[in-house]
């Protein structure tokens, strides 16, 4: 790529500042042949293992802008920013460095318009690192962040001292700071916006030692924890018809006339193959050698009438959930006129009905079927029509569901992808997938500490709701009794969750096939001597579905179809379009006013959120995949690193950290502190 060619405005360079020195310094960064006078540089793929592109266009129009702002200084603010830039940056190698002083610079001259100012005085201080901790340069623009930097990424390019000594030397004393601030004066403003962007949860000593503000905020950690949900709901009938078939290998193998002890080692894997679509002649030769092509026509057969039993008993329940079936029910009890109220009423009315008549709630069944009484006493319905009505359209439904095994395109269309491992499948994977959503989900319903998940669907006490002030919405309260090992040690506490909640934990137990003792929320492992403890299990699970999230969370998928539609609707003003771009211009257009992506389009924070999540996918998963990643500061030294993770590493650790990690002689150096600390240096201010 060619450097641009747009010029520096007129304004030049001050008199006392040397053009060839600064020329100079700019060869001696990494990357191919940059000119000073060219207003985006660019620092190839080949010395940072991914381009680095330094756009000072943005400052051009912010010149224009604030041209009054402009005009009063006595250097323009392109000149300005490469000046500061490169002589604070002589000495930096790593993408990192260069990158933060870059932004650093260009919020200072952006902070300066924005409150027509030439200089930051001392009462601005703390203002002025509001604004620096709480903006990134985007696009062009100086755009509000979600979290504050970390210190590393806030103080490299910010530090006040350097930057009033670096223009005091180029006789530009006046400009950006009204003066060389004390450090004393500096750490003060500097510890009270930190103890107010954090709302004192996080002290300026935590801040400078590598502690951030990462847990996600309710404005960004909501795309996530949306996802998840969405991804549970669309997929749970289908997981736990799998699950439940699966769990029933011993048995559909004697249906299907095969007597065979190896249930677990062969029965329940090949069961799985004929779950994903697979047809006998495409098995592995293992399964077909072992096996007569009769039985083993039997065995699938058996599995695939077990799988469809079960999916089209979940279908059933989740279709007579929906806005038309509560409409049918409402109308068939007499209620001829329904409002969204009334169907969210009805709809936890149907809940509690296929609750008290449900195998798996024995204990309660006689609970649910008073709640369920009560309400309809109350409007008059009696409780023998409503159960008949409710069961005759689930058998309704029930027949008329057209259920299949799901195969590979399923799987892979989804996000589902398998490793070479041999143990891993797309049933498997998926699977994982669903169950780890719907715990993310339960976690974001309660926000409970990690220690508090262990509690079995016995430990979920529930009652009749007695007030009378909300009983009409919610006729039940469901409490778990369970332990809060921080506060309360091993006395079980009682704390109410919502309907919704319950709903899950009781669809959670079903996928894990988790009984009345077992851990209800996630699967049962045998070799856990203490499967209660819930700490490892929370904390592995929170960050599982990131990945997929950043990759496939649907209005992220939206603002990218919605980029190319514009860049279709441009082409179309300029140019002629082919016939295929034509097409794919209709049918873009169409989809965007029927799913009205203009709401996407006009969310500035889902744009950020987007933005950020691509931008620092590659660190978050370094950190979330603790096992990919043990002991990678000594493979890091010897240099048998994997490829991916040494980039990482060259692209974000200084050049301090990494002649420190040369420095080791033995792996023993590697102490858990000095790997926290390389982590958050690789993490930086990374949401995760």
């Amino acid at each position: 790529m060619s450097p641009s060619n747009s010029r520096l405005t007129p304004l030049q360079l001050p008199a006392q500042i040397d053009a060839k020195e600064l020329q100079q310094i700019l060869h001696t960064l990494p990357g191919p042949e940059n000119n000073l006078t060219d207003n985006i540089w660019f620092f190839s793929a080949e010395n940072w293992g991914y381009p680095l592109t330094l756009d000072f266009e943005p400052l051009l129009a912010l010149a224009q802008r604030y041209e009054r702002w402009s005009c009063s200084l006595p250097v323009d603010p392109v000149s300005l920013a490469k000046i500061m830039f490169l002589y604070s940056a002589q000495g930096y190698r790593a993408h990192g460095s260069l990158h933060y002083a870059y932004q650093g610079i260009l919020k200072i001259l952006f902070y300066l318009s924005e409150h027509n100012q030439s200089a930051i005085k001392q009462h601005d201080l703390v203002e002025y690192f509001n604004y620096g901790l709480m903006h990134s340069i985007t696009g062009g623009q100086a755009i509000k962040r979600l979290t504050p930097l970390s210190y590393k990424a806030f103080s490299q390019p910010m530090s006040i001292r350097h930057l009033a000594l670096i223009l005091k030397q180029c006789g530009l004393s006046d400009l950006i700071f009204s003066t060389q601030f004390s450090q004393e004066v500096v750490t003060k403003a500097l510890k009270e916006s930190i103890e107010t962007l954090s709302a004192g949860d996080l002290t300026f000593r935590d801040w400078k030692e590598g502690g951030s503000f990462n847990c996600l905020t309710l404005d960004y950690g909501r795309y996530y924890v949306e996802h998840c949900s969405s991804f549970f709901a669309n997929h749970y009938a289908l997981a736990a018809a799998l699950s439940l078939t699966l769990a029933q290998a011993r048995e559909i193998s004697q249906q299907a006339g095969l007597a065979r002890n190896d249930i677990k080692n062969f029965i329940t894997p090949l069961m799985g193959q004929f779950l994903q679509g697979q047809e006998i002649d495409d098995l592995p030769p293992h399964y077909r050698k072992q096996l007569n092509p009769h039985v083993m026509e039997n065995l699938k057969q058996t599995t695939v009438e077990a799988f469809k039993s079960h999916l089209r008993t979940l279908r059933a329940r989740e279709a007579l959930l929906s806005d038309l079936e509560i409409e049918q029910i409402a109308i068939a009890i007499g209620l001829d006129k329904t409002t969204v109220d009334h169907r969210e009423w009805l709809k936890l009315l149907v809940i509690t009905c296929l609750q008290a008549h449900s195998p798996a709630n024995t204990k309660n069944q006689s609970v649910f079927a008073t709640a369920e009484s009560d309400w309809l006493a109350e409007i008059g319905i009696d409780f023998n029509t409503f159960n008949s009505v409710v069961e005759k359209n689930f058998h309704r439904l029930y027949k008329k569901m057209d259920v299949a095994p799901p195969t590979p395109d399923f799987f892979k269309a989804i996000g589902i992808t398998v490793s070479e491992n041999r143990k891993s499948t797309y049933i498997r994977e998926f699977l994982r997938q669903v169950e780890n959503a719907g715990i993310i989900q339960f976690v974001a319903l309660t926000g409970w500490r990690e220690s508090e998940y262990g509690f079995s669907l016995s430990d979920i006490h529930i009652h009749l709701n007695r007030d009378l002030l909300d009983q009409y919405a919610c006729p039940l309260r469901y409490e778990v009794r369970w332990l809060v090992p921080k506060t309360n040690g091993k006395t079980k506490l009682r704390r109410e969750i919502t309907s919704s909640a319950y709903q899950l934990a009781q669809q959670l137990a079903q996928l894990t096939l988790a009984g009345k003792q077992k851990p209800c929320l996630y699967p049962f492992i045998s070799s856990n001597k203490e499967p209660e403890e819930s700490s490892e299990t929370i904390k592995d699970v929170v960050g599982f579905m990131w990945g997929h999230f950043v990759n496939h969370y649907s209005p992220f998928l939206k603002l990218d179809l919605l980029d190319q539609l514009n860049v279709l609707r441009k082409q179309a003003l300029h140019s002629q379009l082919t016939a295929d771009e034509s097409k794919r211009l209709s049918g873009l257009a169409k989809r965007c006013q029927t799913e009205n992506w203009s709401i996407l389009e006009s969310d500035p924070l889902l744009r950020e959120a987007l933005r950020r999540t691509r931008a620092e996918k590659g660190r978050v998963m370094f950190f979330i995949k603790y096992d990919a990643r043990r002991g990678f500061i000594w493979a890091y030294h010897e240099g048998t690193l994997n490829q991916e993770y040494q980039n990482l590493l060259d692209s974000h650790l200084s050049e301090e950290t990494k002649a420190a990690i040369q420095a080791l002689s033995r792996k023993e150096e590697v102490t858990p502190c000095f790997t926290r600390a390389i982590i958050n240096e690789v993490m930086g201010d990374c949401l995760y």
